[in-house]
């Protein structure tokens, strides 16, 4: 079992948990199910996966989303390249993945990437840093798609539905180049390089798997604020244009003879703020709190009214050269759970996936720190509770027991001195997620509490961080 041994400490939580009738009265309320709760890894693919995937099973992941990288798998150019028992394809350590993640009782996700070396263009040279050598736009995208259906025909029968065609392709750092000089003017050719990937990406996974999702956009938060008409020269002028607004690139997609298609949009909303309600000015960020943005983009595109699957945010609890903001790590835990509660009132998000697990030395957002020990926001990522709403009549509660399997129980205790007591066992959704409404005279915290068989078969306990609870005013 691998629960939350020690964790209490890090929450300051006290022990103790008996009946009691002195809390505030409540009502339990019928909840609606939330967005499926994934989380990412970055070693799975590349060491032994199991304890790995044990952790995210253990932690609420009913997701992993895994980067099934084309450039590592097809080291050398296949001679039958849709066929996945072609000599030159590399799948072993996707397999070990399904293998431990059926164990596990959870879904893999792929996003597809990478180019190989004999794929790439080789009109293009890579600038000396700041790129990665996969992310050269492949010469013929009828490759990629080959690939896609050599991929869908080797793990659809394993269960694999989800798919992404490529990873972050506004950005340099995995599509390159983003801009081509054409006269004076840097002119954006990536949105055509990416639809034509995507098409043929498409094409190639529903040739295998027709009853697939195909996710598309993939896009990374962050662009350059000039667009996509950035000219050269000037003391103001961006003279070297490497990425490409999330909403911008959306809408050069939606140009005619491209509009790839995509069964769902996929985005990575890594914050560019604290938790705020508005949109900073001069804005080149598309992040978790001005989604508005990228629904209305979406919804004056082909794609209108397309679902969203947010596959990749986090929050940094140290600076790192690709994503320096940060926060402190109980501000980590407090805003997993505010991400929590915000997404859940937005019906077009089906899938939030938390990167990452684990801690390493080029990314800090992880539930893990880098020796393994768990951060607070571990439990806030796997039993998330936090106030909705708040009325003169009562405070709304909503909350989501990730690890469980299917309907199960959640005891809510409020704090007496220095002890806990129960106040409401609360009966869930098929995915785990509660709501109870308080009526509190006066100031209260409360705590959510989880106790069962999580999707490992090992028995589990998760206590969510604290919560305080104002009293009521106007009653």
């Amino acid at each position: 079992m691998w629960a939350l041994v020690g964790l209490v400490m890090w929450l300051g939580v006290s022990g103790g948990c008996g009946g009691g009738s002195d809390g505030p009265p409540f009502s339990v309320d019928t909840a609606t199910t939330s967005p499926v709760a994934g989380i990412q890894d970055d070693t799975i693919d590349s060491s032994d996966p199991t304890e790995r995937v044990r952790q995210m099973a253990e932690s609420g992941a009913a997701v992993i989303r895994v980067e099934l990288q084309w450039s590592q798998v097809a080291v050398t150019r296949p001679a039958n390249p849709t066929d996945p028992d072609d000599p030159s394809y590399q799948w072993a350590p996707y397999d070990r993945v399904l293998d431990v993640a059926a164990a596990n009782h959870v879904e893999v996700l792929f996003a597809v990437y990478g180019t190989p070396k004999w794929a790439a263009d080789p009109t293009v040279t890579l600038p000396k840093q700041g790129v990665f050598d996969f992310a050269i736009r492949p010469n013929d995208p009828a490759d990629f798609g080959a690939f896609a259906t050599a991929a869908a025909t080797r793990f659809a029968p394993r269960g694999v539905r989800k798919w992404e065609g490529w990873n972050e392709p506004n950005i340099t750092l995995f599509l390159y180049p983003q801009y081509e000089r054409k006269a004076d003017r840097w002119v954006a050719t990536s949105p055509r390089v990416y639809s034509d990937l995507q098409k043929s990406f498409y094409a190639g996974v529903k040739a295998a798997a027709p009853d697939a999702v195909v996710a598309g956009g993939v896009t990374a938060p962050n662009g350059d604020r000039c667009g996509t008409s950035c000219r050269v020269g000037g003391p103001k002028q961006l003279t070297k244009p490497n990425r490409i607004k999330a909403d911008d690139f959306l809408r050069a997609l939606d140009a005619p003879g491209l509009q790839p298609p995509m069964d769902v949009v996929s985005h990575h909303p890594y914050p560019a703020t604290k938790p705020r309600d508005t949109t900073l000015p001069n804005r080149g960020y598309l992040d978790l709190y001005n989604l508005d943005v990228l629904t209305r983009t979406i919804d004056r595109t082909y794609l209108r009214g397309k679902k969203v699957w947010l596959t990749e945010y986090g929050f940094g609890t140290e600076a790192v050269p690709q994503y320096p903001k940060h926060f402190t790590r109980q501000e980590q835990a407090t805003y997993i759970v505010d991400a929590f509660r915000r997404l859940r009132v937005r019906p077009r998000v089906q899938l939030m996936v938390y990167y990452f697990l684990h801690d390493h030395t080029d990314w800090k957002s992880g539930l893990l720190d880098i020796n393994g020990a768990p951060k607070p926001g571990l439990a806030a990522f796997a039993l998330p509770f936090a106030v909705d709403a708040v009325t003169r009549k009562a405070v709304r509660m909503v909350g989501q027991a990730r690890a469980a399997v299917d309907r199960t129980e959640v005891q809510i205790d409020w704090k007496s001195g220095d002890s806990w007591r129960r106040l409401a066992t609360v009966d869930t959704a098929a995915d785990g997620t509660f709501a109870i409404s308080v009526r509190p005279a006066k100031p209260v915290t409360l705590r959510a509490v989880w106790k069962g068989r999580g999707r490992s078969g090992g028995q589990l306990t998760w206590i969510s961080p604290e919560v305080a609870v104002a009293a009521l005013t106007g009653r």
